[in-house]
């Protein structure tokens, strides 16, 4: 991960230094190494991520289905899923009657990966990068994925701006969030005090 080709075309698509997943270098590193450490504090390869398994509130939403002949299973294990990811990263649940925005979340990420695994226009345009400025090329390899990739970025910015309200900094961190604002904090310090 640490020399993997310049992914222009995902640039500003995320932050600035595009996160664990779509940095590089040195980027890569400074990210991946607390982002890690967090991970593992909270449990994260132990069995205390088991706590976090909320089977009770996931029977309790299978046996408000009422015609159980005909039930879809992908959604309830799906918000399961993303309830635990959601508790880790910024500390709460969405209860399975109220969970809209983690819904449109979840869709909006199936489509935006969907849509760059299928699109030639982007894989091209990766690979030959004067391609990119052609107008209609641009269209189909860059900008249609813009909005999906908003909507993405609208979900995280709220979840990580109301996590960062109840954040502080003398207390246990609750979530990643809460964690990794410390390290920042600290990192801040330690570059001041050097």
């Amino acid at each position: 991960f640490i020399a993997r080709p310049d992914p222009v075309i995902e640039k500003g698509f995320f932050c600035d230094n595009q996160g664990v997943i779509n940095s590089n270098g040195n980027s890569w590193r400074e990210n991946r190494r607390p982002s890690i450490s967090i991970l593992r504090d909270f449990g994260m390869g132990k069995n205390l991520m088991e706590e976090k398994l909320s089977i009770f509130e996931y029977l309790r939403c299978l046996s408000k289905i009422e015609d159980k002949t005909k039930v879809d299973m992908r959604w309830p294990i799906q918000l399961m899923v993303a309830n635990i990811i959601n508790e880790t990263l910024f500390g709460y649940r969405y209860d399975y009657d109220n969970c809209d925005p983690l819904i449109n979340y979840v869709e909006a990420f199936a489509k935006l990966i969907t849509d760059h695994s299928s699109s030639l226009f982007r894989f091209f345009a990766s690979k030959f990068k004067w391609i990119r400025y052609i107008p209609i090329i641009k269209y189909y390899a860059v900008e249609r994925h813009i909005e999906n990739v908003n909507q993405l970025q609208g979900y995280i910015l709220t979840n990580v701006d109301n996590a960062l309200d109840k954040f502080d900094a003398d207390q246990e961190p609750e979530c990643f969030v809460h964690a990794y604002a410390i390290h920042v904090l600290y990192e801040t310090i330690s570059d001041i005090s050097d």
